[in-house]
């Protein structure tokens, strides 16, 4: 499951600038759960409520191994319902047992029998089945049970991770949406595959499956393992088998349904395949295109081969999730979906790293329980850090640990901290959170760090080894570390993984002159409520000087205060107490303009240094110091310094500005520096800038040219947004659609609801405003039809939000009048007629 997190991280620099810097300028680009950090504030004296004391959530009771599920589905589309038969083995797990006990959720059962055909007694609550086997079974023997049912998935929660908890989802199911294709899929975490075929629903069962799954011919099946038949069933139907000979956890089973573009390649001999929506299929290597290198990649970092029969990756509509790791057939939201201009600016090799790494940690190793899901969140999400180190470099991966450290942050100041290890969580579902993404990650870093390359590697070499296709506890982790070097992980694990919490680093120093002697006062200020009182923290100081020479000072902490003196040999000009930023530590501490120069110009750790650059106020960015940090080799030093140039000195770094649009190789800094450019009447500079519009190969260029030329020379940005055609991105959809609604004189209604269908649900309001001004520019006959158009569609739409915006803008027509109003007016006959939503009637009379 695709969210957030990292790993151990990052000392922070706060100023005593009067400026405020958005803590994550630098990834801007980056997913979502970055964006709303302004400022941060950290009080150690701060007290967040206790919380209500809840009971231990121990593993599931194991009273039967599930050995294998074999299953036979087809569907009733148009109620929604699940048709199926499924035949269970099981063996008692120790004890002899004479009931068995399984999960399903709003079910109708047909029939429940033995092997043997004989009609088995139960009982049903709703939400599992108690089934009367009969007689008593040893662990010496095998029994099987088959249930033929009715299932019809409901939805009863969900979660920050996984919004709706119904298991298996018809989209579209009548076909009624013309913009949206006919799917069906499944999300089987936490415990929701259990609402389309009974089964022991715990992540501490492991199955192997046969899926025998009957849909139209039209369309396209996909499941966890290979197929191995498709058979046509002579009426319209064809039945696709898929086997899974490899047990994995009850909810990482799958299936999907429907008609997709699909490109396919092998690796290894393992076969490779990308499912997207038809419209995209041209682009789908280019989607997921590094998926063989990542492949060869981690099978040889943990010297551990892909342990599976293959490798698809699915894209569907409306997912609940970002993307959920199902063995061998990963499902992603349609948000990856991106054309090669979007894939120019953001690629996704974040979110596919993430969930190709759950085939070892979290599908071919599992946690026992969710208490310990950072066992697989944790391994997933560092993986994007270990990914980004190999293929982009130290910096790319620092950048990506960087966000994941706020990402952690950020929510242990809104929502509060509880052990990475939890098994005192409130709700299963709110364990998915970033504690078990963004701290599990950083935690394994600082790990890595802490005992060397060849040893972290090997101990996960040794996990992996050692649980192979079975459930783990946090000890097995420590125990493979144990093993390997030789050294009592307890303290580590006690600290970072059973405790709450993380250490507030406070210091201040003095300098004697005479003896050359200065002395740091280390404090631990995080508060004891919700922390540890004190962390044994290996510090590694590291002191600057004036000349750039450096001192560093390795020194464990192990007391609330701390004071060390040592001899220098002059006072440093700046005072570092993790060298390498690789603690998850925050650090409250003011550094001046003097210092944060230092730390820029001489730090060692990426984190340092453009929070020290991003920090720095313009009177102190000398022309020298932007000129070294335009030729940085990381791009978010280039693009800080533009962002940096103060206005005044603009017309110096005019040559830099236009060398760097037409040559840096990363499209976030070449946007970065059109939006410095000044905007003034200037026939050259008004061409050049409508051919980065027509011919850039990225939308953040494309865009800022856009808005770049709107300050100058609208008319002429209206043509040239008007020659942009097979756009495949929201964002700059949006952007197009600003533009065109000052454009009264043209029929642009095609593009505006072609459109629609390329907008997600979160950018619907602003597009729909956009389209509400195109129709009060345009003239009463283009109006009309426009919005004759959209009502035959309005009735189509299922979400009540979108329908909404339809409403605001039939609100905007009828105020127009003319033939306008009266299309609104003949709307307004169906809306009454069908409409029978409480909140949008009442929104429509309002």
């Amino acid at each position: 499951m695709n969210k957030y997190i990292a790993i151990i991280v990052a000392i922070v620099i706060m100023t005593s600038c009067s400026k405020t810097k958005d803590l994550t300028s630098h990834a801007e680009e980056q997913e979502m759960e970055y964006e709303f950090f302004d400022t941060l504030v950290v009080n150690s004296n701060d007290v967040i409520e206790p919380v209500d004391t809840t009971p231990y959530r121990a593993s599931a009771t194991k009273e039967f191994k599930l050995i294998n599920t074999d299953l036979e589905v087809s569907f009733n589309w148009q109620n929604q319902m699940v048709i199926g038969k499924a035949t269970l083995t099981l063996v008692p797990y120790f004890f002899e047992q004479d009931i068995c006990v399984l999960d399903a959720e709003n079910f109708e059962f047909k029939s429940v029998s033995g092997s043997d055909g004989r009609e088995l007694k139960y009982e049903y609550d709703g939400n599992q089945i108690y089934i009367d086997l009969g007689k008593s079974y040893s662990r010496k023997d095998t029994l099987k049970v088959i249930l033929d049912y009715v299932a019809t998935p409901s939805v009863t929660g969900g979660s920050a991770a996984i919004t709706s908890d119904k298991g298996l989802f018809f989209i579209n199911p009548d076909g009624s949406d013309p913009d949206k294709p006919t799917q069906l899929w499944t999300q089987g975490e936490t415990e929701n595959n259990s609402k389309w075929v009974p089964t022991i629903d715990r992540p501490n069962q492991k199955t192997t499956q046969d899926i025998r799954i009957t849909v139209d011919k039209k369309y396209q099946t996909l499941s966890n393992g290979l197929m191995v038949s498709s058979v046509d069933n002579g009426n319209g139907t064809r039945t696709d088998r898929w086997v899974q000979t490899k047990p994995h956890a009850p909810y990482l089973m799958m299936i999907a349904v429907g008609d997709f573009g699909r490109q396919s390649e092998s690796w290894n001999n393992i076969k490779l395949d990308y499912y997207v929506d038809k419209n995209y299929e041209d682009y789908a290597k280019d989607i997921f295109n590094n998926t063989p290198e990542m492949l060869s990649f981690f099978s040889e970092l943990l010297d551990y081969p892909y342990p599976w029969d293959k490798f698809s990756q699915i894209v569907v509509k409306d997912f609940v999730s970002g993307a959920m790791e199902n063995t061998t057939a990963v499902v992603f939201g349609d948000f990856i979906q991106k054309d090669k201009y979007a894939l120019a600016d953001n690629n996704n090799d974040d979110i596919v790293a993430h969930e190709m790494f759950h085939h070892w940690f979290g599908d071919l190793v599992t946690c026992e329980s969710w208490s310990n899901l950072t066992l697989n969140e944790g391994f997933a999400n560092y993986s994007e850090y270990l990914w980004a180190e190999h293929k982009y470099g130290y910096e790319a991966a620092e950048d990506h640990r960087y966000s994941e450290f706020y990402g952690y942050l950020y929510s242990a100041q809104a929502t509060g901290t509880h052990p990475l290890i939890d098994y005192h969580y409130s709700d299963r579902e709110k364990m998915f959170d970033a504690h078990s993404y963004n701290k599990g990650g950083l935690i394994l870093h600082m790990l890595r760090s802490l005992v060397g390359d060849d040893a972290f590697f090997a101990a996960l070499h040794k996990y992996l080894v050692d649980n192979a296709y079975s459930d783990v506890e946090v000890a097995e982790l420590r125990m493979a570390f144990e093993d390997v070097t030789g050294f009592d992980m307890s303290p580590f694990f006690d600290q970072w993984f059973l405790s709450e919490g993380h250490p507030v680093l406070e210091f201040s120093d003095s300098y004697n002159p005479d003896g050359k002697i200065l002395n740091i006062q280390f404090s631990q200020t995080q508060d004891i409520e919700h922390n540890l009182a004190v962390y044994n923290l290996p510090l590694s100081v590291l002191l600057i000087y004036a000349d750039g020479s450096k001192d560093y000072y390795d020194v464990d902490m192990m007391d609330r205060e701390f004071n060390m003196d040592v001899k220098v040999k002059e006072r440093p000009v700046a005072i570092i107490p993790d060298a390498t930023a690789d603690l998850l530590m925050y650090v409250n501490h003011v550094y001046s303009n003097e210092e944060l120069l230092a730390i820029y110009k001489y730090g060692d750790a990426y984190i340092q240094r453009i929070q020290a650059f991003s920090k720095i106020e313009s009177a102190y960015l000398s022309d020298g110091l932007l000129e070294q940090a335009l030729k940085e080799p990381y791009y978010t030093f280039r693009r800080e310094a533009i962002e940096q140039i103060p206005d005044d000195k603009l017309g110096k770094f005019n040559e830099q500005i236009n060398s760097i649009i037409k040559n840096d190789p990363d499209s976030r800094v070449r946007a970065a520096a059109i939006d410095r450019i000044q905007p003034k009447p200037d026939a050259i500079l008004e061409k050049t800038l409508a051919q980065y519009i027509g011919h850039d190969n990225s939308y953040l260029v494309k865009a800022a040219a856009i808005l770049k030329l709107r300050q100058i020379n609208l008319p002429l940005t209206i043509e040239s947004v008007k020659g942009l055609h097979n756009v495949m991105d929201g964002k700059m959809l949006l952007t197009m659609a600003d533009i065109l609604s000052n454009d009264g004189s043209s029929d642009l209604s095609g593009f505006y609801l072609d459109n629609i269908k390329m907008i997600d649900n979160f950018k619907i309001p602003t597009y729909f405003k956009y389209m509400t001004a195109y129709l009060k520019n345009t003239n009463d006959n283009i109006a009309a039809t426009m919005l004759t158009q959209l009502a035959s569609r309005y009735f189509n739409v299922k979400n009540a939000l979108v329908k909404l915006q339809y409403l605001n803008l039939f609100k905007a027509g009828l105020q127009k009048g003319g033939a306008t109003a009266d299309a609104v007016q003949q709307f307004e006959k169906l809306f009454n007629e069908k409409e029978d939503n409480s909140f949008l009637i009442d929104k429509w009379k309002g």
